[in-house]
C-alpha cells in the first residue's frame, strides 16, 4: 500500500490518495491479483461536524475471470 494525504485551508479540507496491490497464490499458482485505488476528500465544518467523501476502484484478476468494482461513500461525523 502507498498513500499520501494533504491538509488545506487552515486544516478544514483534507485530501487523500492511496493504491494497494494484493496477490493470492496456492500450490504455486496465482489465484487472484487485486489493484485498489482510493481517493478521498474531507471537510471539517467546525470542531464537532465533519464530512468525508471516498471513492474506490477495485480491479481483480482471478484464474478464469476478471472483476471490476466501484464504491463510493459519504460519511458525516459528529464529535461530542
Amino acid at each position: 500500500t502507498v498513500a499520501i494525504s494533504k491538509t488545506w485551508w487552515q486544516g478544514k479540507i483534507n485530501t487523500s490518495l492511496s493504491g494497494t496491490y494484493t496477490a493470492s497464490r496456492q500450490n504455486k499458482i496465482w489465484n487472484s491479483q487485486t489493484i485498489n485505488g482510493t481517493i478521498g476528500v474531507g471537510y471539517r465544518i467546525n470542531s464537532h461536524h465533519n464530512l468525508q467523501l471516498n471513492n474506490t476502484i477495485m480491479y481483480t484478476i482471478f484464474t478464469q475471470s476478471v472483476s471490476n468494482e466501484f464504491r463510493g461513500d459519504l460519511t458525516y461525523t459528529y464529535t461530542f
